[in-house]
Order: C-alpha cells, then structure tokens, then sequence
C-alpha cells in the first residue's frame, strides 16, 4: 500500500514538472512563460535583415547557418523573483526549444530596468549557457551559442 501512495507522489511530481511551463505561438514568435508568468521570448531571425548594420554579408555567411536562425528576443523575470533561479530556467527551458528548431541562437545582452543585472553580469549569465560575445555595441552585446 505504501509504493502505491509513494507511485502516485512520483506520478504527481512529474505531471507538476512536465507542466511547468506553458509555451505560446505566434506566427515565428515563441513565448514561453513560467507558473509565475515570467517570460521568454524566441523568434525566428533574420541575420541578414537584423545585425546588417554591424555584419558585412559575409561575415553574417561566416556567423549564421543557412537553416534556422532564433533569436532570443526578450527574458523577463518579476522582481519579486529575481535572485531564485528563474531566470535561469526560463533560458535553460528556451535553450531545450532552440536547439530543437534551429542550430544557433543569438541574443542583444541589454540591461534594462534599475534592478536587472549590469551588462558585465548579464554576459557572464549567458556565458555559463554556451553564448559568446560576436560584437560589443555600446551597452550591450550580442551573443550567440550555437548547437
């Protein structure tokens, strides 16, 4: 009787985690939100049409692939929840969708807000998930991992 009650706790445990995260499309636009409805966004990219202003043509042949390119577009964590991990998780989460789609994905490091990470924290956050610095613009920096 015990292995029953503990079965159903594992069985519960996994549909909790299994629905951790709600996933919404729109047109090539991926937002994926946690059960505290922070937020990340994924899109399909044009390399050619969104860093042509830093990129020659064939620096943007060198970088991107020819198939799918993401960018990761927007994290938002509440501040209430900032410094617990989600953000983490929400990248993890988007980074275990891209890597399904696409072969590299490539971001604007960009602090925004009073409470968000400096720039210099906010790439060594990216850093510890495989991205690396392409280009240094001002106050931020675009990066990318590839798969």
């Amino acid at each position: 009787m015990g292995y029953i009650k503990i079965l159903a706790n594992v069985i519960k445990f996994l549909k909790l985690e299994a629905g951790k995260f709600k996933y919404t499309y729109e047109d090539e636009r991926t937002t994926i939100t946690d059960e505290k409805d922070n937020v990340i966004i994924i899109t399909e990219a044009n390399p050619y049409y969104e860093v042509d202003d830093i990129f020659t043509e064939e620096e943007i042949d060198e970088i991107f692939s020819d198939d799918l390119t993401l960018k990761m577009e927007h994290l938002e964590v509440k501040d209430e929840y900032k410094g617990q991990g989600y953000a983490k998780e929400l990248v993890k989460e988007g980074l275990k969708y891209a890597k399904k789609q696409g072969n590299e994905i490539y971001l604007n490091a960009s602090p925004i807000g009073h409470s968000g990470l400096n720039l210099n924290d906010l790439t060594k956050f990216y850093k510890k998930f495989g991205f690396k610095v392409l280009y240094k613009q001002g106050p931020n920096n675009i990066m990318i991992k590839y798969f």
